[in-house]
């Protein structure tokens, strides 16, 4: 009796299926490193560097029955020399030495004899000072005279060299500008009310603040004119009340 193949015999053993292989991943694109951006160093503010402003001192005076001050550097002096009926105050720099007077008068006039001799005068500008008691606005002037040409001149109104350069209180208007001078007039005046009647039937009283520099050449006024002392004097008047 035969025996018959079993069905699995018959069919074989079945065939192993291999998985298909699974594909790599995409390799990955990693970026190239970026620096990191390093801020440029900012330099320190230092902070702007002032001009020392000079210290002031306020000199209040009396003359003639006019009360007045003014403002100067704290370095220089005011002394009052006055002998009536004149109000006479002279301000001195550090040094010692004279820097401009201030006039104050009852009445104030210059005769001119056959002698007078005027001369061609240069102006070197002005700045504005405030209002006078008598309600004029004043301002302070400059002028220079080149008396290089006459040192009979310059002997006979003691300067000590060829060039003046006067600068001064200066009320009212002053313009235009004198194209002549005489070399002991190159400065200018005001005047203040006191309401105090004087002898001659007037209340006001006459300033003449003024100060000069004697220079080589009008180069050299000119370069006077943007020294400091030169600045500080135009302050000074300027600052004037009465």
């Amino acid at each position: 009796m035969s025996t018959s193949p079993s069905p699995s015999a018959i069919a074989g053993t079945p065939a192993t299926t291999v998985p298909a292989p699974v594909p790599a991943p995409p390799a990955t694109t990693v970026p190239a490193p970026v620096p990191p951006v390093v801020p440029a160093p900012v330099p320190p503010v230092v902070p702007a560097t002032e001009e020392p402003v000079p210290s002031l001192t306020t000199y209040a005076g009396t003359a003639v029955d006019a009360s007045f001050e003014f403002d100067h550097p704290s370095a220089w002096t005011v002394a009052d020399v006055s002998t009536r009926p004149i109000g006479f105050f002279e301000v001195k720099g550090a040094d010692g030495e004279p820097i401009a007077t201030l006039q104050m008068l009852v009445a104030w006039g210059a005769v001119c004899d056959a002698g007078c001799k005027y001369h061609p005068v240069t102006h070197l500008g002005e700045v504005a000072g405030s209002t006078l008691s008598t309600g004029l606005p004043f301002s302070v002037r400059s002028t220079a005279m080149d008396l290089s040409h006459d040192p009979e001149e310059r002997r006979i109104h003691q300067w000590t060299d060829n060039v003046r350069v006067q600068t001064s209180l200066s009320a009212g208007e002053m313009l235009p500008a004198d194209p002549e001078m005489l070399p002991r007039l190159l400065y200018s005046l005001g005047n203040v009310d006191t309401g105090v009647t004087a002898s001659n039937g007037v209340t006001t009283r006459t300033v003449i603040f003024t100060a000069s520099r004697d220079v080589a050449s009008m180069q050299a006024a000119i370069d006077y004119t943007e020294s400091e002392e030169y600045l500080q004097i135009q302050a000074m008047m300027a600052s004037f009340r009465g």
